[in-house]
This record gives C-alpha cells, sequence and structure tokens, in this order.
C-alpha cells in the first residue's frame, strides 16, 4: 500500500509559501490564550491532513469542501459543538488569508453547522420536576442548613432574577429598607452601578429567616 504524505499546515502547493506562513503565524500569535493558539493550530492541521486524503490543496477549498469536511467529523462521530469549534477555526483562518491577500474568497462564510437534533446542549426540567425543585420542604432531622441553604438559593434565582454571582454574595445589609409595603434589594449590576429589586414577600420572610 502507498503511503500517504500528510504535508504540515503551512507546506502548501502555493507559489507564495512564505506569505502563507507568515499570515498563519500573524493568526496564531494574535491569540492571546496558549490554549486559543494550540486549539487553532490543532483544528487547521486536522482539516488539512483531510485535504490531503482528498487529494486537495487548502488554497482550492470550497464551500462544498467545508461541507463535506463538517459532514466526515459527523460521521466520525464528533459532537456538534466539537464541529461548531473546527467550523469557527476554518472560517477564521481563511478570514486571514482574505485579508492577507492571499485568497479573495472565504469558503467557510456561508456554511453552516450539521444540525442533527433539536434537543439544547444544556437540558431542561420539566414541569413536575421545576415543581419538585423549588418546593420548601419539610423541615425535620433532616432539614440540614445546607438543604435549606441550597433551596433558598433556588428560590433566589426565581424570585429576585439575578446572576449567579449576585446571589452568591448577597449580604444582610444589602435589604436596604421598605418601599411600597415591601423589601428592596441593592445589587451591584453590570457597568458597576447600583441596582434595586424588589423582594417577593414570600422570599423576604425566607431570607429574613436565614
Amino acid at each position: 500500500m502507498k503511503a500517504i504524505v500528510l504535508r504540515q499546515p503551512t507546506d502548501l502547493a502555493t507559489s507564495d509559501t512564505a506569505a502563507l506562513e507568515e499570515a498563519l503565524l500573524a493568526l496564531w500569535n494574535g491569540l492571546e490564550s496558549p490554549h486559543s493558539r494550540r486549539g487553532y493550530r490543532d483544528d487547521w492541521r486536522r482539516w488539512v491532513v483531510w485535504l490531503t486524503t482528498q487529494g486537495l490543496d487548502p488554497l482550492e477549498a470550497r464551500p462544498l469542501t467545508v461541507q463535506r469536511y463538517l459532514k466526515h467529523l459527523h460521521d466520525a462521530g464528533n459532537a456538534r459543538r466539537t464541529r461548531a469549534r473546527s467550523l469557527t477555526v476554518i472560517r477564521q483562518t481563511y478570514r486571514a488569508l482574505v485579508a492577507a491577500e492571499i485568497i479573495q474568497v472565504n469558503p467557510a462564510r456561508e456554511v453552516d453547522n450539521i444540525k442533527v437534533d433539536q434537543d439544547p446542549v444544556t437540558p431542561w426540567l420539566n414541569e413536575g420536576e421545576m415543581k419538585q425543585l423549588l418546593a420548601r420542604p419539610a423541615e425535620s432531622a433532616n432539614w440540614s442548613w445546607m438543604k435549606r441553604r441550597d433551596w433558598l438559593i433556588c428560590a433566589s434565582f426565581l424570585g429576585l432574577g439575578l446572576r449567579r454571582t449576585e446571589i452568591a454574595t448577597l449580604r444582610g445589609d444589602q435589604f436596604s429598607g421598605q418601599r411600597g409595603g415591601g423589601q428592596i434589594l441593592k445589587v451591584r449590576v453590570k457597568g458597576g452601578r447600583d441596582g434595586f429589586v424588589p423582594v417577593p414577600a414570600w422570599l423576604a420572610a425566607e431570607l429574613d429567616g436565614w
């Protein structure tokens, strides 16, 4: 069997290999995170390896080529998230090559990831599970401070609509008074501004108890 020689990402059949290599290195080095630089290199290398097995040069890729590659990843069992990351790397890399005037058209610009299911990445709770999560547990010997705290956190997400960090850093002195017959919570919101959130009566009683 004849061995397949796999070329490196910058070892391409082009009359201006130096310009291509410079554009790729500029893209890799422009990424802030070492993890991102490694990820971009690896995803681009896998793309070039697959192109080599198809007898294609990266600079000859077309939108249909990119679509075929995504189907190859899908058929190989790669998750949708993995395929999306690969598409992003391919698209951004070709965008850099267009900016460097090495190619004129980005073959991945209009290509979409393959959608084979309608289920979200993050599963949801059904109505019964949501009611069970939010129902106040009956106080008993098993009603530990940790269980009470965990339930109160879930209840606060529902009653206050705050972000995770805002819930995690709540303090008693943030409940600054009564306004219109109910408690008002003072929180620091995005942008470093102070925001004021009305506290439902049912939640205020639980927080006061805590």
